[in-house]
């Protein structure tokens, strides 16, 4: 799960959810669009999820670390598993340490191999 700050004529924030299905191909499960990213927005997205799929045993929702995502999940889906997306991951650590830090990416490669 994300957010994607929308550019151009329209503004605002664009929140969506995706899964992988068992042939590894990422499916949107739904979207909002609302006036920016905040805890009571991605509460009630979340709330609108949670009526769509229930209570889903070994839920795991991977996301950025925006804190306002990190809450509503924990008030949600408080029995849902909360992962770091390695890929915002990287980005933090590169812009933070320069471009030299790319054996975050290589570890990430190869945790995934095994």
């Amino acid at each position: 799960m994300d957010g994607a700050h929308l550019k151009g004529k329209y503004k605002g924030t664009i929140l969506h959810a995706m899964t992988m299905d068992d042939n590894n191909q990422i499916l949107p499960i739904g979207y909002e669009l609302c006036p920016k990213e905040t805890t009571d927005s991605w509460t009630w997205f979340l709330e609108k999820l949670h009526e769509c799929i229930g209570d889903v045993e070994g839920l795991t929702m991977v996301t950025d670390r925006e804190p306002t995502i990190v809450v509503s999940i924990q008030n949600v889906f408080p029995n849902a598993q909360h992962g770091l997306c390695a890929f915002h991951l990287i980005g933090n650590i590169v812009h933070t340490f320069g471009k030299k830090s790319n054996f975050v990416l290589e570890a990430v490669k190869s945790l995934q191999n095994h």
